[in-house]
Order: C-alpha cells, then structure tokens, then sequence
C-alpha cells in the first residue's frame, strides 16, 4: 500500500526523488514525498534520518526579510516550516534603514515598527503595524511620536505575555551635543522611554519614562510577570521596569552587549563579544554565574551583533559567532553557532555552518537552527539553511539569502511552550 502511494505521490515530484523515495520505502519514502509535494526545498541527502528529521519537526513560522521561494519578494515574509511554502507577505515602507518585528506569545499576530515618507510634510514619520498571522494581514496602524532612527534590525519593541499591551522604545533629543563623562560616549542630550500600546483600543496611551544615564537603543523582553527587563547598552544596565506603575524599579549593571530573557522570566543571559556569558536572577535583581563561552584562550571579540536566541522550552541558547576570522565580526558575519545548554552554562555543541552567516534562528523545539548565508568571501553562498543539532547536517536548502530571522511557533506550540514554563 504504502508503494503505491510514494508512485501515486511521486507523479507531482521529480523522478531522482521519486526514486529516492521508493528506494527508502515504507513511511519514510512516503514522508519524503509529501515533503517533495509541498516544495521543500531538501538537501541531496535524502537518507532515512535526514527526511525522519524533517517529518518530525514540529510546525513553525518564519518571518524574514525576503522570501525562501522568490527573489523578487520584497518586504516581509511569512514562510511556514519545514516545507518553505509563502503564506504572507507585507511590505515596509519608507526611507528607513532598520525596523524592529515583535510577535505574540499566543503566535497569533505581530508587531511591526518601521517608518514611511510623508510626502506633504516631507519627513518620515515612525509606526506600529499590527498584523494578523500568518497572512501578514495589516490590522492597524499607529503613529509613534519619538520614534528612533533605527539603523539595521532592532530589538526595541515587545509584546506583553497576555497580549494586550505591546511596548517599543523611544527616544527624543532636548538638548545639544555632549559629553557624559560616567558612560565615555557624547551623544545629543537625549530622553528615553517606552511607549505602551494599547491593544484593544489600538491606540498608544502613555509612556513610561527611562531615567538617566542615556540607555541607548535598547533590547526590550517582556517578562511573564508583567515586567519588563530592559537591556541598555549605553549605559550597561540591565533595568527592570514595571508597566503598572509606570517606572523603572530595579537597574544592575552588566558586561555584555546582547541578552534574552528564559522562557519563565526568572533569569537573564548577557553575552559579550567577547564570549563572556552573564546569568542575571532577575528575581533577586543580581548577576548570579559568569561563564566564558567562547573556549580556551578567548576568542578576542568573536561574536557579532546579533541577540542570542532561546529555544522554546528554555533548554538551549544559541549564539553565532565566528572565532579565529575576526573580520567577519565587523560585517555581523558569523561562521559557527555555539549551542549553550542553559541548566549548566557549558557549551554543549559548536555547529559549523555551510558558509558566513549574517543570521540564524533556532526553531522553537531547539533540534534545528536556520540560518541566512551570505557572499563575504570566495567560498561564501547566498542561501538559507535548515540544520539539525548538535551534528550540523543539512536538513534542507534554499537558494535565497534572507535577512532579520524570526521563528514564532505554531498558536498550539506556543500554547504548549508557556505551559511547560508554568
């Protein structure tokens, strides 16, 4: 039975895989053919393992700067894994050079800050876009007053865990040029804060002031508690601001340049450039572990600007980085992903990826990292890459190159996701 369905299935897919398949046999070659007839895009290693590995995978969304099936696709793009297949896309307006993407922990809409040219008044002007997952559906639109001039991807906008309040960061500039001898850095005299949407009334109602020293453009985690943990990399704090009240009520001060908050908000992981890794209990309010991730002797700032990513269930965090070519760093390239299990803070793998990297993103089961090649050098091939974990091996390819990673899990997984850190 299950031979006639691989030959039935096999009449939409191409003779090498149906061939691949009816050698495989039973549901594996069966499962290989229905990856094949929804357009996955698989490596030419089509053994057991690697088509068990993608029938396994749990489903998930990607949202990307571009699509896996077209080159011409511009904007941004939901994909749906494994199979690849487009099922939204939304375009980003305006003269901007970065915006920041924030989705709903229920997996069900996102949020979109990015800037569009007002012809009349001849400037741009920062917004929110609400939109529907996974089609992308804009749901509405609001001005954000203060907006930062963002340059590249951001991590300036958060969504609270119940979903009815989304928060991006803002900055406005009162004063001339100067210099804070605390922080070392001159910057116009500037204000921070955060402005809180409210989603219901679709409307921003008020902001919530960030006190000096500058914070910078800052990453932003909303906790399940209702808090949010505030990464400020001006002034290297990690602050804790609490929406209900409307203030900042705890700052610590940290090391490292990038953080992501676990999956229960009880801790923090800061990691440097240098592959100094930060535990923060952000219960206490203190740094509580500092590992060097990057392995014997340093790396010598080996880790590029990118946030670390946490698995779904909290297990692994993911870091790129690209030791021993330090001039990849300076182009936010990376050559490896190092696997870091969070109970321990050891790094349990090192993945070698097919060719510099300008992103990654685990899916949210953490047994799979995606990841965005680029042509940095002779040997490098604009693609994008599903590799499984900890062994690297190609589970599937594309051949666009796409930008700025996000995988949110399925409404059910992420369902399943929050209940576990319960």
């Amino acid at each position: 039975m299950e031979a006639r369905a691989i030959e039935r299935a096999g009449r939409r897919a191409s003779p090498l895989i149906t061939r691949a398949a009816l050698r495989i046999g039973g549901a594996l070659g069966l499962a290989l053919l229905i990856a094949a007839a929804l357009g996955l895009a698989l490596h030419a290693d089509t053994s057991p393992s690697v088509v068990s590995a993608v029938a396994a995978m749990p489903p998930s969304l990607l949202l990307a700067g571009g699509s896996l099936q077209s080159s011409a696709t511009e904007g941004l793009v939901a994909s749906r894994l494994p199979d690849g297949r487009q099922v939204g896309q939304v375009d980003i307006g305006g003269p901007s050079q970065g915006d920041a993407l924030a989705a709903a922990p229920n997996g069900r809409h996102a949020y979109l800050v990015d800037a569009t040219w007002l012809t009349d008044q001849q400037r741009k002007e920062w917004r929110l876009t609400e939109l529907e997952l996974p089609s992308l559906r804009v749901l509405h639109r609001a001005a954000i007053l203060d907006g930062i001039d963002l340059l590249g991807e951001a991590r300036i906008a958060a969504v609270a865990h119940d979903g009815a309040e989304v928060y991006v960061e803002t900055m406005r500039i009162v004063g001339p040029q100067r210099f804070d001898p605390q922080l070392r850095v001159g910057q116009p005299d500037s204000e921070y804060g955060i402005a809180v949407y409210d989603v219901p009334q679709r409307a921003f109602t008020r902001t919530i002031r960030l006190d000096p020293p500058w914070c910078g453009v800052g990453e932003l985690d909303a906790l399940p508690d209702g808090r949010l943990a505030v990464l400020c990399p001006v002034s290297h704090q990690l602050r804790l601001v609490d929406p209900r009240v409307g203030r900042t009520v705890g700052r610590v001060p940290v090391t490292g340049d990038f953080g992501a908050s676990s999956v229960d908000g009880q801790r923090q992981w800061i990691v440097s450039r240098a592959g100094q890794l930060q535990e923060m209990d952000l219960t206490r309010g203190a740094v509580v572990r500092t590992v060097d991730v990057s392995g014997p002797g340093g790396c010598g700032g080996c880790v590029p600007w990118q946030r670390p990513t946490v698995s779904a269930d909290g297990r692994r965090l993911f870091v790129r980085a690209a030791p021993g070519r330090l001039y990849l760093v300076g182009t936010l390239f990376g050559t490896v992903v190092w696997v870091i299990d969070t109970a321990s803070l050891q790094r349990v793998a090192e993945l070698p990826l097919p060719a510099a990297a300008i992103d990654q993103a685990p899916t949210p089961d953490g047994a799979a990292v995606l990841a965005s090649t680029g042509t940095t050098d002779a040997s490098g091939e604009q693609a994008t890459w599903l590799l499984s974990v900890p062994d690297g091996q190609v589970l599937a390819r594309w051949p666009q190159g796409l930008c700025c990673l996000h995988l949110v899990p399925s409404p059910a997984a992420a369902a399943d996701a929050r209940g576990a850190a319960r």
